[in-house]
C-alpha cells in the first residue's frame, strides 16, 4: 500500500526488463506488473509527478520494444505517453529527470525523429547535455552539479 515502495518496485521492473529480449520480457510479466504498479499509484495520487513521469516512458519503452502488436497488448501509446509527460509537466516543468528519460526514450524509438536538432538552441541543448553526460560519467572526478549550473 505504501504508494513510494509502489513506484520504485515499478522503477525496478523496468530497469529489470529493459536488458532482456522482448520475449523474455514479455513472459517475466515485470512490464505488465510495472504498469500496474504505477497506475495504482496514480489512482491514490492522481498528480504524483513521479507516475506520470514513469508512465510516459513506459508507453514509448512498449511501443518501442513490442511494436504495434505489443503496444495493442499492453495498452501502450505515443498518445499515453504524451498526456502523462504533460501531466508530469504541468505539476513540476522543472525536473531535468523527467525530460531527460522521456527525452531518451523517444530517441531509442526513432534517432532520427528524435535526436535532430530541429533548431540553433536545440542543438546548443544537445551540445550541452553531452558535455554534462561525460562529466557524469566520470563519476566523483567531475562537479556535474557544477558543471550543470555553469551550462545554464
Amino acid at each position: 500500500t505504501h504508494i513510494e515502495g509502489r513506484l520504485q518496485l515499478a522503477i525496478a521492473l523496468s530497469l529489470k526488463a529493459r536488458p532482456m529480449s522482448a520475449g523474455a520480457a514479455l513472459r517475466s510479466g515485470y512490464g505488465e506488473k510495472a504498469r500496474d504498479l504505477a497506475e495504482s499509484v496514480l489512482r491514490d495520487e492522481p498528480n504524483n509527478f513521479y507516475a506520470h513521469g514513469f508512465m510516459a516512458v513506459w508507453n514509448v519503452e512498449v511501443v518501442r520494444r513490442g511494436g504495434p502488436f505489443g503496444a495493442s497488448m499492453f495498452g501502450a501509446s505515443l498518445k499515453d505517453a504524451r498526456r502523462h509527460y504533460a501531466f508530469a509537466r504541468a505539476i513540476r516543468d522543472d525536473d531535468a529527470a523527467t525530460h531527460w528519460q522521456y527525452a531518451r526514450a523517444l530517441a531509442a524509438l526513432n534517432p532520427k525523429k528524435h535526436e535532430s536538432a530541429r533548431s540553433e538552441g536545440e542543438a546548443v541543448m544537445q551540445s550541452r547535455s553531452g558535455v554534462l553526460k561525460e562529466c557524469v560519467n566520470l563519476g566523483k572526478s567531475c562537479d556535474a552539479k557544477a558543471l550543470a549550473k555553469r551550462l545554464l
